[in-house]
């Protein structure tokens, strides 16, 4: 560890930093890096603290891979420049030791990517700062809450697969929302089902403020097409959406 943070030390330079499964790194440290501004930190076994001040740093990956833990303990508030966050794991981390969230180590974030690999019960965080949010999960939309009242744009769920352009700059492209309303893009698979869209209704009631919502549908089996016929039985109040789209993909039965 000690030789890690020489040599990161040591290049003053040094803009991009990646260290990806070391044996017995349990935890990286970091204190004035003027240049740094994108760090990509992955593991398989527990890591115990992340802990950086480096005023430019823009963005950080952080792809956990040991089954047995959460995420580490973090430092990072005097990141001022943080504003992009990946993290990807098994499952969404657990609360910090002093009962915060894990979006709580990023105060100043404005997209977070989130990939989890198992099911999780519960996915639950605040953000005032959060302007757009990318989820790759198979929880249900149901355990999903967030609080976070400047969001402009939440997607789900989206192919974890598409991580190695996140750490580009461009990418989510924040939307100038002076003239534009909170944007939900949903991306059900290819089992479409009634229920799926009952949840997708009650997630809306949660008052996250969504008025534009992004439908694409695909569907590759006629007899799960058809299951949009079912739709039309959904009975719930109706919702009030200033914008829809809506994109069909069909495919023939093979």
């Amino acid at each position: 560890e000690e030789l890690i943070n020489y040599l990161i030390s040591s290049c003053p330079l040094l803009q991009v930093f990646n260290i990806c499964i070391c044996p017995r790194f349990k935890s990286f440290c970091l204190r004035g890096h003027q240049n740094l501004q994108k760090i990509l930190i992955a593991y398989d076994t527990r890591f115990e603290r992340i802990d950086i001040e480096a005023p430019n740093l823009s963005s950080i990956c952080i792809s956990s891979f040991d089954k047995t833990a959460g995420a580490a303990e973090m430092n990072l508030a005097l990141c001022k420049k943080l504003t992009t966050v990946i993290y990807v794991g098994y499952r969404y981390p657990l609360p910090n030791s002093n009962g915060t969230d894990f979006l709580s180590n990023f105060p100043f974030v404005e997209r977070f990517y989130l990939a989890t690999i198992y099911k999780c019960n519960n996915i639950k965080f605040s953000s005032p700062s959060l302007r757009s949010l990318v989820l790759h999960s198979d929880s249900d939309l149901e355990e999903i809450e967030f609080t976070a009242p400047n969001l402009d744009s939440f997607s789900y769920p989206c192919d974890y697969r598409t991580l190695s352009s996140m750490m580009d700059e461009s990418w989510p492209p924040l939307r100038d929302t002076t003239h534009l309303k909170a944007c939900m893009r949903y991306y059900p698979d290819c089992y479409i089902d009634a229920l799926r869209f009952q949840k997708l209704r009650r997630f809306l009631n949660k008052k996250n403020g969504f008025k534009v919502l992004n439908l694409y549908i695909q569907a590759i089996y006629s007899q799960n097409f058809m299951e949009l016929e079912k739709l039309k039985a959904v009975e719930a109040p109706s919702y009030e959406l200033e914008h829809v789209e809506l994109q069909l993909e069909t495919h023939a039965e093979p």
